[in-house]
């Protein structure tokens, strides 16, 4: 997988969020919002990035906007980020 590709982030409080990446590190990898243009990124451990699947983020978002957070059996369907 190279840089700027789309993942799914577990951010704070287990929110999904859709990023892109923007450099590896062993302990980090560090994202960005593919919507924002400034620039900036935010580095969040590895164990918490996870390879792009649309239908699955969508589940994702769901279950958090309606209950405020994710079922772990949901975060168990997503496959984690460099095991490909």
């Amino acid at each position: 997988m190279g840089l700027e590709a789309l993942v799914i982030v577990r951010a704070y409080g287990g929110r999904p969020l859709k990023r892109s990446v923007q450099k590896r590190a062993s302990r980090a990898i560090f994202v960005s919002n593919p919507e924002s243009k400034d620039g900036s990124s935010m580095g969040f451990p590895v164990a918490d990035v996870f390879v792009f699947d649309q239908p699955i983020f969508d589940k994702l978002q769901a279950a958090f906007a309606s209950n405020g957070s994710v079922p772990p059996s949901l975060w168990d369907q997503v496959v984690p980020f460099g095991s490909r």
